[in-house]
Order: C-alpha cells, then structure tokens, then sequence
C-alpha cells in the first residue's frame, strides 16, 4: 500500500519522468510538494527495511526515491538563484515550491512539510527543514503574531506584495519585513483572529528544527 502511495505520487508530476529517466519531484503546489516528500520517504522506508513480496525491488526504489529528492534541491537551488520578483521574493520568505502569487499559503508549509522534513533531515538530507525553519523564524520571530499568519493577504494566504504576480519594492529579509509591517493591519504581538492549529503546527514545526539541531542533523 505505501508503494502505491509512493507510485501515486510519482505519476501525479504531470510533466512525467526527465528524458533521461529521472523522476521529477512536485513543485507547484506546496501541499503536494510536501506530500511528495512523505511518499519518498516511505519508499525509501520499505526498500531499506521492508521484506515480502513488493512492488518495487529495493534499486529501484531507492533510484525514485533519490531522483525525487535531488529534483527537489535542483529546483529549490533554481529560485534560489532568480532575480525575477517572484523567485527573490519565495527566497526570502522560504517557500518550498515556485508556486506564487500574493505570497505562499500560510498554512501549507508547516501543515504538511515538517515531519517528512524532520525525517529527511536525519538520513542527511536537511534542506528541506532548514528551509521550512527559516520560513517560521521569520514569520512568526521577525514579524510575529498574526501578522506573522497572513502578512498583507487574508484567507489561507501569507501576502509579501500587494499583487498577485506583481513586483516587489524590497530585495532582503528586512526589506519583507519592513513592507509587510508598514502595509498589514493584522495584530504582531497576538494570535486574535488567527487559525490555532495554523500557528500551532508552526510550533511543532519549530520545535523539530530545534531538536534536529541539536542532534547535529542542520
């Protein structure tokens, strides 16, 4: 049943398989991003320490599993590099997708991300949670409260601009963060009208940073 999972997963990249056989990761969507991670990893779980009749032999699996994960990095490493607004503006926030548009979700990220990220992280691969850390520390430690939920947006959007796919008028993090406390409403020093488990899974989310650092694994 995992397998499947992890074949579900695999044949929902539109796109299908590079030319050259490597399997893609998502990265359009950050709930499906995040989600294409926990498939990887329970791919990765069955090949190393499964037996029985299975779907997939262990080579194989271990190929998708790796091929997911370094498209990942490859594609991350990608925005990273942009200068265009969207991709300046996803690295500073700390998106773990290209996916854009006011912002990012504002619950997506640590909603589905940081426990596959965790996981990832302990078998050395810890981009993906520094990232997601980096995302909360600023939204929730350099802005804080409920600002720190929506930015400049509303509904279930983290909001850095004031339109969708429009340009942007900073280039660092202090720059995000001097915009969206010069242009939110929204309280920084309280949670009122915030979604709790939004903000609670950003605790969680945290609190494994903090426990992966400690074990040397970021």
């Amino acid at each position: 049943l995992q397998q499947a999972i992890a074949a579900y997963t695999l044949a929902s990249v539109y796109q299908g398989a590079y030319s050259d056989g490597r399997y893609r990761s998502r990265f359009g969507y950050q709930r499906s991003t995040a989600n294409s991670w926990t498939a990887a990893w329970k791919l990765r779980d069955i090949a190393l320490n499964a037996s029985g009749p299975l779907l997939w032999p262990k080579e194989r699996s271990l190929k998708m599993t790796n091929d997911m994960m370094d498209d990942w990095e490859k594609q991350i490493a990608a925005v990273d590099a942009g200068t265009d607004a969207d991709s300046v503006m996803l690295r500073l926030i700390g998106s773990i997708d290209g996916q854009s548009g006011l912002g990012i979700s504002n619950f997506m990220s640590q909603g589905y991300g940081p426990e596959a990220a965790y996981l990832w992280a302990s078998a050395g691969r810890p981009k993906m949670l520094e990232r997601l850390a980096r995302q909360m520390v600023l939204r929730f430690g350099y802005i804080g409260g409920t600002r720190g939920v929506y930015g400049t947006a509303s509904g279930s959007a983290f909001g850095a601009r004031a339109t969708s796919g429009g340009p942007i008028t900073y280039s660092t993090v202090d720059g995000l963060v001097s915009y969206v406390n010069a242009n939110s409403t929204y309280p920084a020093d309280s949670f009122d009208g915030a979604a709790q488990h939004t903000v609670m899974r950003a605790y969680w989310l945290l609190r494994l940073a903090k426990d992966a650092q400690a074990r040397g694994w970021i």
